[in-house]
């Protein structure tokens, strides 16, 4: 379960709700690691549904990678959403981390 003040969440789903596939997750791990930061799994049980993103459409319909990623939050999509102090500090770090990076490491995939 993503915690506040850890670092971003990276979510997945067996069922394709989601647009992290195994090569974006890894990818970014491996940013997350260069950059010295923590990432949090996020797995949507495989009985259930999540809410999806528009982001597996998308990224099929673009043929890019991409990777549902963020900060944690409590009471996503209300008025009363919050999220740790740390945590948009933290999100500007890992992703200006992810502009550094990424080049270097998207290289060392193979298609």
């Amino acid at each position: 379960m993503p915690r506040l003040n850890v670092g971003i969440v990276v979510s997945f789903d067996t069922h394709g709700s989601m647009t992290t596939d195994s090569v974006s997750g890894a990818l970014f791990q491996r940013i997350a690691e260069k950059s010295g930061h923590t990432l949090q799994v996020f797995q949507i049980r495989n009985d259930s549904r999540g809410g999806g993103t528009i982001g597996p459409m998308l990224s099929s319909a673009m043929g890019v990678r991409a990777i549902d990623a963020g900060m944690g939050q409590l009471s996503m999509h209300s008025i009363r959403a919050a999220c740790g102090s740390k945590d948009p500090g933290l999100g500007v770090q890992i992703f200006t981390g992810f502009y550094q990076y990424f080049e270097g490491i998207d290289a060392t995939f193979e298609e």
